[in-house]
């Protein structure tokens, strides 16, 4: 916090065995959102995304018994991209970000509007031997500190922001999408 009491963010660190997942995936946060490895299991441990309003012509159906969260949205026609970290490495903000203001797209239910992503672990092949450990932080911004400056979009468009999309309140949740925690 900052020296007169007021909150600047929470840090969360994770440690997760090469042969898992985070989670599930997930698109929306009651915060912005920022994460930095501190050590990587593999070569591509690192942020799983989509990029919204494009399409795969190669997408391949999920396996008929597919219940685990590796397998959420893998059959998504969305372009997905992958954006692996080493160790000190953090992506930027890849959230939605409103072109005019720099401020964060708010989803219907409040939280910061996010395309579909994950931190993805496995290195989809055979694992280390022994396995190997991925460790990471995570930094959760309030809200009121997570305007992307303005020169920053002009100078560098689509450097680090995935989309500006704005969420359609009234479509049907996609497969496999988590409700944000607003409080």
């Amino acid at each position: 916090q900052e020296n007169d009491g007021k909150h600047l963010m929470y840090m969360q660190h994770w440690t997760l065995r090469e042969d898992a997942n985070a989670d599930a995936y997930h698109n929306g946060h009651p915060f912005g959102e920022i994460h930095m490895a501190l050590y990587t299991a593999n070569k591509v441990s690192g942020m799983q995304t989509f990029l919204p309003g494009t399409q795969n012509l190669n997408v391949v159906p999920n396996p008929e018994d597919a219940t685990s969260a590796t397998w959420f949205n893998n059959d998504d026609p969305g372009v997905q991209i992958s954006m692996p970290w080493g160790p000190g490495v953090g992506h930027g903000p890849i959230w939605s970000i409103n072109p005019e203001t720099g401020e964060p797209i708010m989803n219907c239910d409040g939280a910061v509007h996010y395309p579909l992503h994950r931190h993805l672990i496995s290195a989809n092949g055979p694992a280390n031997e022994p396995l190997r450990y991925t460790m990471w932080t995570a930094f959760e911004h309030p809200v009121e500190h997570v305007t992307v400056p303005l020169n920053m979009l002009t100078s560098w468009p689509n450097a680090y922001i995935q989309t500006s999309e704005v969420p359609d309140c009234d479509a049907e949740p996609p497969a496999g999408h988590v409700e944000a925690a607003t409080e």
